[in-house]
């Protein structure tokens, strides 16, 4: 057959043969010629179909006709050595001529789903498809082949499957791997090929690779996947989890830790609102550390401070024997905390942060629906309209609830003290967000100053804590029993922390502090006390040179920023207004 290369290029009676040969073989020959296919007959180019040249030796005749929708292939007779026959159907399609359907290798990948191929024919396929950087059909393709001859497509990166060479390692005891057909381990190109592939995604494990397992666990975790993807881990596969992670690298091992510490589920328990309790399912990640399994006292431990605090989740105490077997891995009380099981509440950004300006961080406004009072008094104070980056702590709130609802005022105060020692244990993390900044939303943010974020103005909010008459109080209208503030405030005030609760946290000065409980009297507090003394002096009263000249010292330090606690919300300019009321006429 002619091509259009093989045309002279001149105006001789043979060239112009030579043209109209070309045109007749592409329409009327291409059209006209019958091929006789064994076992079909005599069957027009229309009726057959051709593979493209990157499938040769990868798909069967019978395989390419069943794609085409044909009946039958090209037949060998009408194909040369050379492959002139290929450039000679090219020419007739692009010159409306008949020709065979080529199927390709896109077409060709809709055959990985045929249950009826063997393992060998769907490792050349795909390595075909992978040297052609075709990947849709082999992610989405029931093409992988286990031991046992059962058909899978490649696992997602947030699913609990992957393959291995042996049905051994951490993948085996946990649950979810499966043994590959050996055709997969086969040392061919085409094998090679799709084990590479396979083992960049994290979906191939060799030699028992508990690294790789924990990744995929890590994954899972990290995608939030529920449902089906995640592991209910027996005893036995804890202790083995607990293992591999000895191989993991010291640079991953937290972050994977608490990845894998939402993927799987443990035994645990919580209590309703009756304070009944309740056995449960529960991510590590998600849950806490009972006292048992708490490195602190008893009665120093966030599960004593939190009693049956409804909500709640924690693991159950007899993990602390469970991990104790198995050799010299990792300690119950450090392995759970790896999978972000926790002894203290956790802090987590608040939900009703919004955003204002765009490229800008969220803020969350003044006045938030169940927000503490006094915080949007204090933002409307520095005259701002939104805090950044702030914090809630739903666990720590309904723990102080379930504190100040307690009834028994012994067992209410212990608990007070026990969550007083386990924010001081875990003050290193909550002092990093215990502060935000306030602003004012126009055109940008306008920065006003720092104020406290807002699970702290709830906790000082929360009347948790006990004041001398044993009744429950806000922090924030307390302070500590000191000479100075008995001499403010006399010694029968109400307003000093019960005297209990301040010999059992009166070391814990960092929490203190950011509750409010000051060692020192407020700066209002000091000009009312003078102004009492003035009054009761006019009055015809006693004179109290003593105590006015401490008064007077004490609001003098604050002034110079000389002061060691609160000085209350009372500026210097109104402290230096009120001076003209609250001095003693005698020390005029």
């Amino acid at each position: 057959m002619p091509l259009p290369d093989d045309m002279r290029d001149s105006r001789d009676p043979v060239a112009g043969l030579e043209r109209l040969l070309l045109d007749r073989a592409r329409a009327g020959v291409s059209h006209g010629l019958v091929l006789d296919v064994a076992g079909q007959g005599p069957l027009g180019l229309d009726d057959l179909a051709v593979e493209d040249e990157t499938l040769v030796g990868v798909v069967t005749e019978e395989e390419v006709s069943r794609v085409a929708e044909r009946t039958a292939v090209l037949p060998g007779v009408a194909r040369d050595e050379d492959g002139r026959w290929r450039e000679v159907l090219a020419d007739w399609e692009n010159h409306d001529g008949a020709v065979p359907v080529t199927v390709d290798l896109y077409d060709a990948l809709r055959l990985l789903d045929d249950e009826i191929r063997s393992p060998r024919a769907n490792i050349r396929l795909a390595a075909a498809g992978l040297s052609a950087d075709i990947y849709s059909s082999l992610l989405s393709s029931r093409w992988l082949v286990d031991s046992s001859g059962g058909r899978h497509s490649v696992p997602r990166p947030a699913e609990p499957a992957v393959f291995t060479d042996a049905p051994r390692g951490l993948g085996a005891s946990l649950g979810f791997s499966r043994e590959i057909h050996p055709a997969f381990l086969a040392d061919t190109d085409e094998a090679r090929s799709v084990r590479a592939w396979l083992r960049k995604r994290g979906v191939l494990l060799t030699d028992g690779d508990a690294v790789a397992v924990i990744r995929r666990l890590a994954a899972i975790g990290a995608a939030g996947s529920g449902g089906l993807n995640v592991l209910q881990l027996t005893d036995d596969q804890l202790i083995e989890l607990r293992d591999g992670f000895a191989s993991v690298p010291d640079s991953e091992r937290e972050t994977l830790g608490r990845d894998v510490g939402h993927a799987i589920r443990l035994q645990g328990h919580r209590y309703d609102r009756a304070g009944k309790r309740e056995d449960i399912d529960v991510a590590p990640a998600k849950a806490h550390l009972p006292a048992r399994l708490d490195s602190s006292e008893r009665e120093e431990s966030f599960a004593f401070a939190a009693g049956r605090t409804a909500g709640l989740v924690w693991l159950r105490p007899r993990y602390a024997e469970v991990l104790q077997r198995g050799g010299a891995g990792m300690g119950a009380r450090k392995f759970l905390r790896l999978l972000g099981a926790e002894t203290a509440p956790r802090l987590r950004r608040h939900p009703g942060a919004r955003e204002r300006f765009t490229q800008s961080p969220k803020g969350l406004p003044a006045d938030v629906i169940s927000g503490p009072r006094a915080r949007t008094d204090a933002l409307r104070a520095l005259e701002a309209t939104f805090t950044l980056d702030d914090y809630e702590s739903p666990d720590l709130r309904a723990v102080a609830s379930g504190i100040a609802a307690e009834q028994n005022p012994q067992i209410r105060r212990r608990r007070a003290a026990a969550l007083f020692h386990v924010l001081g244990r875990a003050w290193s993390r909550f002092s990093d967000h215990d502060e935000v900044d306030a602003v004012y939303d126009y055109y940008a943010w306008q920065n006003r100053g720092r104020t406290a974020a807002f699970w702290l103005w709830q906790l000082r909010d929360t009347p948790w804590l006990d004041d001398s008459n044993g009744a429950p109080s806000a922090p924030a209208r307390l302070c500590m029993r000191t000479t100075g503030t008995v001499a403010v405030y006399g010694a029968d005030d109400e307003r000093f922390l019960h005297p209990e609760t301040q010999q059992l946290v009166g070391r814990r000065s960092d929490v203190l502090r950011a509750l409010g409980i000051s060692a020192e009297a407020r700066t209002e507090d000091l000009v009312e006390c003078l102004q009492r003394l003035r009054r009761r002096e006019e009055e015809g009263g006693d004179r109290d040179v003593p105590a006015a000249l401490i008064l007077y010292q004490a609001l003098a330090e604050r002034a110079f920023g000389r002061g060691t606690g609160a000085s209350g919300k009372m500026s210097l300019g109104s402290v230096l207004r009120a001076f003209g009321e609250a001095l003693p006429v005698s020390l005029w």
